[in-house]
């Protein structure tokens, strides 16, 4: 008999046991806490999904504006042949008609 505890050791152990158990929470706030957390989460999901979304799409809108100017500027841009049909041409035009009113005038003369 002299192994087993005495009535004040039970108590004592018995005081320890009760302050750990009251530390502990119960399945019903458990429960409740879990559906707290579980909701948090799903908005946070939910957030997360709709930012994703937004930023999918600002990043479309960003390379369809820089594929837009890009086409703009290579439709401003004047190609070779359009500088000579514009430019060259006509001031050909313009000198060798210079040139055949001198050779005109002056060989007249």
């Amino acid at each position: 008999m002299s192994d087993e505890p005495t009535n004040g050791e039970l108590a004592r152990r018995q005081d320890e046991i009760l302050r750990a158990l009251a530390g502990l929470i119960g399945q019903p706030q458990y429960i409740a806490d879990q559906r707290r957390y579980d909701d948090r989460f799903d908005t946070l999901r939910r957030d997360l999904a709709e930012e994703r979304r937004d930023r999918e799409e600002a990043e479309r809108q960003v390379h369809q504006r820089i594929t837009d100017e890009m086409k703009r500027q290579a439709d401003s841009k004047l190609s070779w042949r359009t500088i000579i049909y514009t430019g060259l041409v006509p001031a050909l035009v313009v000198l060798i008609s210079i040139l055949v009113e001198v050779w005109m005038h002056g060989g007249g003369k």
